[in-house]
């Protein structure tokens, strides 16, 4: 289950769909970087996530799509 829900929207006449967010962090190196794993409500790439982070991570850290990454998941308590 996600821990975030992003209702969709419409901008300029364009319509954005709901979207799914799981809060992470990225791990590369000994750094922890927070990032998060999102996805489209509709969306026919079931087999694919996006990680998005507040910097461009590919062009820092030179990543291509298809590499592969180490991530966690953050929990928070209640």
């Amino acid at each position: 289950t996600p821990t975030i829900f992003a209702s969709g929207f419409i901008h300029e006449g364009r319509k954005f769909g709901n979207v799914f967010i799981w809060p992470t962090y990225l791990l590369i190196g000994n750094q922890k970087i927070p990032s998060a794993i999102i996805r489209p409500g509709r969306t026919h790439h079931t087999s694919q996530i996006e990680l998005v982070t507040e910097f461009n991570i590919k062009k820092t850290y030179n990543i291509s799509n298809g590499d592969e990454l180490e991530v966690i998941l953050r929990i928070e308590e209640s």
